[in-house]
């Protein structure tokens, strides 16, 4: 260690406490947009906490269908512990995640400075707390958050001499990789090969198994002998998905691996600055024996191991979502701020291009990678640029947007990148080379040694923070509250007693008491039964999965209410329920709510009956839910009433004046009434707050076309 403990320095305290606030503020707030492809940043961090609820509320760890427990053990106890002390609800597992995130920011900073000094620490720190990729993952409570501190406190102790920080660096991984996710099993290679080198015997890397063995144990303990029958048929279900896929197409898959991992993590899009500068340290660290030999000898080698090996690792999975690589970005910003360091406290004689020819090949076969990097980037960036450019108002309309956006996507393919950067990398090296050996002058390398290194540090940390905090203030200036909006109109809606499937239910019903069922469960009816199911809720793209887990039911179930949700991921969901005709044989009566009586009246054409008892529902509901007046505005609209149906609507937008639901239904009214321009501008507003929402830009299309 040196220069003292980088975890007293007071610029590496700020950073975190900063960190922690970046990751804290508007915990309530949805994701940012664009953080990944799935609509797993809305259900997923419920649901996998499901059990921790379960055993506050119910007294039982697995009660349902849900076994996440049982990939992610630590992540439960961790929260039913929060639970207790502060309440279940989404608040505490979102400042949770916050901690997690500073967590990550405090380790990474010690870990650094163990290997490299104080200023080293105070530099991925800063680094890391203005991370955007970490920042914006850690708003969004998924395990990832939890084990990335938990493999860096392992790199950190592995960075000693003494037998028994190697032990427990071996225990921290374990922890990590049995109790937190089994993911975190990418950076045990690393560990093991780091040991090794290190001590220059294979005898070294039995400290950290023994480390890893008794986390193994603890794990057997306390998870897999209290629960073995369940593993046994979680077991039973993994070996029926992978005997669907041949080996030949998991073959083909894993070829083509490389190149998607670039696109899957979204990584280097979001952190250019880090993704470069700490990709040319692991580069050069892995591939020039000198500077292997320096890194292995003061630990810094540990980081390039470890983002080689879970680069690795996460190209072979056939499933990769952008949170899967949270856990390794810290051993990128550890190498980024490593390099810096190194960068600013080089001689004043200026950069200078390697002379040796393996320092040549690593350099070029990282400017490869960085061309290929960087050509993908551009694709994705140019693609959200056509996009923004499409909003009403921009200079595009929708359609030439969506035309521009489609021939971006089908002519920046990542074959042609790849093939692109590695053509200019060759003619560049052709070109170097041919320089050295001619004994001409290189122009290139007269302009870098005017530069300065600590200058060119110093401009490279700028503009990475730079970078990250201009994403950070997209986000925090149009951000967006439309699951909490959500859950705040079904909890007026549905009777205490309901319960409810659906991979969104643990997100909508989080808060509360009733019971949500994390899955679809097993393949017949059989289920709903068994778990008195008394409401289903569904995304779009869920409800052909669920019909074909559930045939012939959905068809029959009345849809009592739907949302939006202001995300490219999905569009909303619908809450639907199950009438007493498809629960046959369930003891357990569930009393419908006013709201649904409303919505009874309304399916059977009773209009009269259900603006009467969406009107009492509206007065006794007590809280500002814009439901009651949505009901009534669609049964005043279907009597041919459009001034009756406009004003429920105005007063459903004054309770909520965000939602693109109550801006699409007015601007339909508007059009009914033959007023165009009024249409235009709610349907403009709609889709300013939610550009995905295809329903109403196909609408807004349709109204500008001459």
């Amino acid at each position: 260690m040196r220069n003292g403990s980088p975890l007293a320095h007071p610029g590496v305290l700020a950073a975190v406490g900063i960190a922690f606030l970046l990751r804290a503020i508007w915990p309530l707030a949805d994701p940012a947009e664009r953080l990944s492809w799935s609509r797993g940043v809305y259900t997923d961090p419920a649901a996998v906490v499901h059990a921790a609820r379960n055993v506050v509320q119910h007294g039982e760890w697995i009660r349902d269908e849900s076994r996440d427990l049982l990939f992610f053990p630590l992540h439960n106890g961790i929260t039913a512990l929060a639970y207790r002390l502060l309440g279940v609800s989404r608040w505490t597992t979102q400042i949770l995640s916050a901690l997690f995130g500073a967590a990550t920011v405090l380790a990474t900073a010690w870990a650094v400075g163990r290997c490299r000094g104080r200023g080293a620490a105070v530099l991925a720190a800063v680094l890391g707390t203005s991370c955007a990729f970490l920042t914006l993952f850690a708003r969004v409570p998924f395990t990832e958050n939890l084990i990335a501190p938990l493999l860096m406190l392992s790199a950190g102790l592995a960075l000693g001499r003494s037998g028994g920080t190697a032990v427990a660096a071996g225990f921290a991984a374990g922890a990590a990789i049995f109790l937190g996710k089994l993911h975190a099993i990418a950076f045990l290679p690393a560990l093991l090969l780091f040991a090794g080198l290190r001590e220059g015997r294979a005898r070294a890397i039995g400290r950290p198994l023994i480390g890893l063995a008794a986390a193994a144990a603890v794990w057997v303990a306390t998870v897999l002998v209290p629960f073995r029958e369940d593993f046994v048929d979680q077991i039973a279900i993994g070996f029926r998905q992978f005997e669907e896929r041949s080996l030949g197409i998991v073959i083909r898959e894993r070829a083509a691996g490389l190149l998607e991992s670039v696109r899957t993590a979204w990584v280097f899009h979001r952190i250019p600055v880090v993704g470069a500068v700490g990709s040319f340290f692991v580069f050069r660290t892995l591939a020039i024996r000198s500077v292997r030999r320096r890194a292995l000898d003061d630990g810094s080698a540990l980081f390039a191991l470890w983002f080689a090996s879970a680069w690795i690792y996460f190209t072979l999975l056939p499933y990769r979502a952008p949170r899967y690589y949270v856990p390794v970005v810290p051993a990128l910003i550890a190498g980024t701020a490593i390099q810096l360091r190194a960068l600013a406290g080089a001689s004043r004689g200026g950069l200078r291009l390697p002379r040796s020819r393996r320092e040549r090949g690593a350099l070029l076969a990282w400017v490869a990678a960085a061309l290929f990097v960087g050509l993908d980037s551009l694709r994705h960036w140019l693609s959200i640029a056509a996009e923004e450019l499409g909003r009403p108002g921009s200079a595009l309309d929708l359609e030439t947007a969506g035309r521009l956006r489609g021939a971006i996507e089908t002519w920046a393919t990542p074959g042609r990148a790849a093939v692109f950067a590695l053509a200019l990398t060759g003619l560049a090296g052709t070109l170097w080379l041919r320089s050295r050996r001619e004994e001409r002058p290189n122009r290139i390398e007269g302009l870098l040694r005017r530069v300065s290194p600590a200058a060119a540090a110093s401009v490279l940390t700028v503009l990475s923070v730079l970078v990250d905090a201009a994403q950070y203030v997209g986000w925090a200036t149009r951000r967006t509250y439309s699951l909490e909006e959500a859950k705040a109109s079904l909890d007026t809606v549905l009777g205490p007693d309901a319960v409810v499937l659906g991979s969104f239910a643990p997100a909508l019903l989080q808060d509360g008491t009733r019971t949500a069922l994390p899955r679809f469960g097993g393949s017949d009816a059989e289920d709903l039964r068994r778990h008195e199911v008394t409401h289903v809720v569904l995304s779009p793209g869920e409800e052909e999965a669920f019909r074909q887990a559930f045939p012939g039911i959905l068809e029959h179930l009345p849809m009592i209410a739907e949302w939006t949700l202001r995300s490219r991921e999905v569009a909303g969901f619908g809450l639907y329920a199950f009438p007493l005709t498809a629960r046959p044989g369930v003891s357990f009566s569930y009393e419908p709510t006013l709201y649904e009586r409303a919505v009874e009246a309304w399916d059977a054409g009773d209009l009269e009956e259900a603006i009467r008892r969406a009107g009492e529902f509206a007065a006794t509901v007590g809280r500002d839910v814009p439901d009651g007046p949505l009901l009534t505005a669609r049964c005043h609209f279907l009597r041919g009433d459009l001034a009756a149906a406009r004003a429920d609507l105005l007063k459903a937008l004054r309770r909520r004046p965000n939602s693109p639901l109550i801006l699409f239904n007015l601007g339909n009214v508007h059009l009914r009434e033959g007023d165009v321009e009024s249409a235009r501008r709610h349907w403009r507003r709609g889709l300013e707050l939610d550009p995905g929402n295809e329903r109403m830009a196909q609408a807004y299309r349709e109204l500008a076309a001459p």
